[in-house]
């Protein structure tokens, strides 16, 4: 009588030990493809430089001033070219202030000359009026550009 309480068990058969192994080796390789995507970097890779590129200071890529850890304070001024970060803003209200800005931005050599974001997309021509999310929480008073840039012109 098969299935009766306290009758013996039958050994599973080769061919079923066989397959159970290697059902048991495919769920690890697939856990195994799932673990190393999650582990991958989903951040945005930087455009080449093109020519007439030149640095400006900007957040590290996976930093601490994340848009959820970014300040909620806003900034206006004019873009222009600063000696300390490359680019920051000049305004009667703020006067000069050195603006670190998104990881992956950089600035482009002109006439004229340009703030690019990391897809290689114009955000602002020097002389044009920006406003600036983020917060003055750099060691020298500078301004991280963690939350949202608007042209204001």
């Amino acid at each position: 009588m098969s299935g009766h309480v306290g009758a013996p068990r039958r050994a599973p058969s080769v061919a079923t030990r066989r397959a159970v192994g290697r059902g048991l080796a495919v769920l690890g390789l697939i856990i195994l493809i799932v673990v190393l995507a999650a582990c991958t970097s989903l951040a945005p890779t930087p455009t080449p430089d093109p020519p007439g590129a030149f640095p400006v200071a900007t957040l590290r890529p996976e930093g601490a001033m994340t848009p959820a850890g970014c300040p909620a304070a806003l900034i206006e001024g004019t873009l222009v070219e600063n000696d300390a970060t490359g680019l920051g803003l000049q305004g009667p209200d703020v006067g000069a202030v050195a603006v670190v800005w998104p990881f992956g931005y950089r600035g482009q050599a002109g006439p004229p000359v340009a703030l690019i974001d990391d897809q290689g997309q114009v955000v602002a021509i020097v002389g044009q009026r920006l406003s600036i999310g983020g917060g003055a929480v750099g060691p020298n008073g500078e301004w991280l550009a963690c939350g949202g840039i608007a042209v204001r012109d």
